[in-house]
């Protein structure tokens, strides 16, 4: 058990965890406050045969988890032929918790309709298609922006145009504030942070969701 020295005053600080899976967070001496931000991991987007007449997905974004709260991942893009959307992750538990968006669907010589899903809480948005129509053929998908963005779809040609595949959905995102005496100095919380989904892998890969994040602060 650490010790803590109690010399009163205002302790500002701050902790970023970026890697994903389970750890223990030890509260740091604070005085006022501590807030705890976090998002899930992205959903991947969908992968591209060469003829773009069907599509292999990739995987769901996994939760990240604080005590009691729970920023949930993005759901994989779905394979052709659908209209259906890569749904975003919820979240529970915080004072605040956002739902991310939906991915972008499927379409025909279209413009940023296969895009990833941003993540709840932010303006990190999901990975961007590829502009159509195409300068240089098929191409992979694009990986979604941190934290918890999800993957773009790949691109691929049919014998009359171009095919953009369905994007990944955005993470969940979750926030609360602890007054001391909710959480004390000393404390030793488990938490995990969600890993983004990879994308589809075909001729033409799916991009993969971001990874998640915690975002602690205290004395703010």
């Amino acid at each position: 058990m650490p010790s803590f020295i109690f010399i009163g005053g205002r302790n500002p600080g701050s902790q970023i965890i970026t890697t994903p899976g389970a750890g223990t967070f030890i509260v740091p001496y604070f005085t006022e406050n501590l807030r705890v931000r976090g998002w899930g991991g992205g959903g991947g987007g969908t992968g591209s045969l060469a003829n773009a007449s069907n599509g292999t997905v990739g995987l769901a974004g996994t939760a990240t988890t604080f005590s009691g709260l729970t920023a949930n991942g993005g759901a994989a893009a779905p394979p052709l032929p659908t209209s259906a959307q890569a749904a975003g992750g919820t979240a529970s538990g915080g004072d605040v918790n956002t739902t991310g968006s939906s991915g972008g669907i499927n379409a025909f010589q279209a413009v940023n309709v296969g895009q990833g899903g941003a993540a709840g809480g932010t303006a990190f948005g999901g990975g961007a298609t590829a502009v159509i129509p195409l300068t240089a053929g098929r191409k992979n998908g694009t990986p979604g922006n941190s934290y918890g963005g999800g993957g773009s779809g790949a691109t691929g040609l049919t014998g009359s145009g171009e095919y953009s595949m369905n994007g990944g959905g955005g993470a969940g995102f979750v926030q609360k504030v602890y007054a001391l005496g909710v959480l004390n100095p000393g404390d030793s919380i488990s938490y995990s942070v969600g890993a983004g989904g990879a994308g589809g892998v075909n001729a033409f890969v799916g991009g993969a969701g971001a990874n998640g994040a915690l975002v602690i602060e205290w004395d703010y």
